[in-house]
Order: C-alpha cells, then sequence, then structure tokens
C-alpha cells in the first residue's frame, strides 16, 4: 500500500485545536430537535480554542491517529501521529514538538522495512525545521482541525437525547475541507458526547454509502490538565531539516 504521509503528518501534529476532559454519562431527556442543541455542540467545542489541554483524533482513511497536548498560554504544543502505512499494520510515529517559535520533529520507523524512509527519518533524533521555511510546510494544517466554526458550519440537524448526549446529521465536508467529497459525506450522521462542564468529550461521524458505514473521524478529549512537556532540545541534541523535508513528498510502500 502506498500512502504519501508527509504533508499529513506536519497538518496533524501542528493543527492548533486542544481538547476537554473525558466524556460523562448524562441524565435521561426527551430528544429535542431544535437549533438550541445545534448552538450546544459548537459551544462544546469552544474550550478547545484556549487553556491546556490533551485529546486524539482519529482518521479511518488515513489510518492515522493523533494524540495532541497543548497549552496555549505558551504556544507549546507536542503531537505523537501514528499512521498505518503497510498492509500489515506497521506504523510510521511522528513526534512534533513546537516550542518557543521552533518545530522540532523526530521519526520512529523502527516497524518498517529497512529502505522504505531515508535514514534521517528512521533515527529517533529530533529535527528542526527552520522558523522562515515553516510557514510553507504548515500550509493547509487548518484543513485538519476540528474547530468551532467549521462544527457551526458543519451540523445541518441536531437533536438532544440526553443532558449530555446530542446526535444529528452533519455535513463532514465542512470539516474536513478538500478531505470528504461525496454525498454521502455531506449528509452524514454525528453523535456528541457532553462533559459535565458542556465541553465535548467524544464526537464521533459516520457516514453511510452502498449499504456501508464508516467511522471517518473521531474525537476524544483526554483531560484538561497536561503532562509534563519534554525539555526542549539543545545544542547537539537535534540535527537540522534537509532540504527534503521541506518538499512534503514522503511516499511509503
Amino acid at each position: 500500500m502506498r500512502k504519501s504521509i508527509a504533508a499529513i503528518a506536519v497538518s496533524f501534529t501542528l493543527a492548533g485545536c486542544a481538547g476537554a476532559a473525558a466524556e460523562n454519562a448524562g441524565s435521561a431527556a426527551s430528544p429535542s430537535p431544535s437549533s438550541d442543541a445545534k448552538a450546544v455542540v459548537v459551544a462544546a467545542f469552544t474550550p478547545l480554542n484556549s487553556g491546556t489541554s490533551r485529546y486524539s483524533v482519529t482518521y479511518e482513511e488515513l489510518a492515522a491517529t493523533v494524540r495532541v497536548q497543548r497549552d496555549h498560554a505558551a504556544d507549546t504544543t507536542l503531537s505523537t501521529l501514528s499512521i498505518t502505512v503497510t498492509d500489515d499494520d506497521r506504523a510510521l510515529v511522528i513526534e512534533s514538538y513546537r516550542v518557543g517559535g521552533n518545530l522540532f520533529t523526530r521519526f520512529d520507523a523502527s516497524q518498517l522495512p529497512p529502505g522504505s524512509v531515508p535514514e534521517e527519518q528512521r533515527v529517533g533524533t529530533w529535527v528542526r525545521f527552520d522558523p522562515k521555511r515553516t510557514a510553507a510546510i504548515t500550509e493547509g494544517i487548518d484543513a485538519l482541525a476540528v474547530t468551532p466554526d467549521r462544527v457551526a458550519a458543519a451540523v445541518t440537524g441536531a437533536q438532544r437525547q440526553t443532558v449530555s448526549r446530542i446526535t444529528g446529521t452533519v455535513d463532514l465536508t465542512a470539516i474536513v475541507p478538500d478531505r470528504y467529497d461525496s454525498p454521502a459525506a455531506r449528509n452524514a450522521t454525528f453523535r456528541a458526547e457532553l462533559n459535565g462542564d458542556g465541553s465535548i468529550g467524544y464526537f464521533t461521524v459516520d457516514v453511510t454509502e452502498g449499504g456501508k458505514t464508516t467511522t471517518p473521524l473521531e474525537f476524544r478529549g483526554l483531560g484538561q490538565a497536561t503532562r509534563g512537556f519534554p525539555p526542549v532540545p539543545g545544542d547537539g541534541q537535534y540535527r537540522d531539516a534537509s532540504p527534503g523535508l521541506y518538499t512534503l513528498a514522503l511516499p511509503i510502500d
């Protein structure tokens, strides 16, 4: 199986959203279709834009899961992306650390066959990208971020099933532009689970097409209190990125 993964990897690891705490079960309530239910879902994503938090997002189509820890005040983000890149479920793991205006990335390609990736990307040491050139790398990263504005544009109908659970219909193409483009994706269904404070704990999107249902997007909160960040790589603990890494053209067989 062949995947071009570098652009996907950087997009995931730099996407600027933050998560919420673990989901809670809610008290039973009568389903109530209304614009209020949609407003509650949109508001639940608002904490993604501030504070400190951890979350994960799984994209089924990409066979990829990213776990993100972010401190908005310090403009620090640590991300770990795992992408299954072979038919026998071998994964490439990419850790990205944005701190102090720098972007550091390290790769763990130990699961992949020798020669399938450049040696620079197999060795698990930090690689530093030139801050003056990262704008080119991060082009399009917002396309993978789950933001309140995108959720507001995407949700086309909502019903409150319980105090903490809301279901409805959603246009997936509005959440992940340029990634999905089919009538089924534009008429997908969602389930949202809210925390006790009203923030989002779980959000999943299902698409049914040709009699088959898939879950292309699944968001889970992992807690608002972040764990400690690793030390910032110092001199001798990283190497500068080679020109090839800036092209974001890394095919994996």
